[in-house]
């Protein structure tokens, strides 16, 4: 996969970037019915920080990088289906636990007391089964809840990315 970031960190003064980041997991298909399976998925993703600006309205890059654990609980309902390809609309729920976070801000800082190493994004996109192992996805994630929020800042992250997998089972 790749990720595609919107990580903001807003102040008095909003700074947004879009930047490309790795990402790498597995994924399962337990089909229900002809038209309906659900996907567990288990991935590791790398989100950075892109871009913010000081008090001076100065634009410096921001190395944060963080480290997420991800699972996915989605629901495909297949609306294309043929003989060796199917196409899919998909929906669910993701929990990223924060595993690390290197360079950049101190999170232990008191201004970051409403800092969460568990957040939770909604997960929609368009899919496309090659066969009954291939696929790839078209995918759109965001916050359900923010990664800081407090008075001083909020950081929050969505992501739009296209994955290329296998289905092992």
């Amino acid at each position: 996969s790749l990720l595609v970031s919107d990580n903001a960190v807003y102040t008095d003064l909003r700074s947004t970037r879009y930047r490309i980041d790795p990402a790498l997991g597995i994924k399962g298909n337990f089909p229900f019915s002809s038209f309906l399976s659900f996907s567990p998925r288990l991935s590791f993703a790398q989100i950075g920080g892109g871009f913010e600006k000081n008090e001076n309205g100065i634009e410096f890059a921001n190395k944060t990088m963080f480290y997420f654990l991800s699972t996915d609980l989605l629901l495909n309902y297949y609306a294309l289906k043929g003989k060796y390809i199917n196409g899919r609309f998909y929906a669910g729920l993701r929990a990223d636990c924060l595993v690390k976070q290197r360079e950049g801000v101190d999170l232990t800082d008191s201004q970051y007391k409403n800092y969460r190493s568990i957040l939770f994004n909604y997960v929609g996109g368009l899919g496309v089964d090659i066969g009954k192992h291939l696929y790839t996805e078209l995918e759109y994630s965001n916050n359900i809840n923010r990664f800081v929020s407090n008075t001083d800042m909020t950081i929050k992250y969505g992501a739009l990315s296209i994955n290329i997998g296998y289905y092992l089972f």
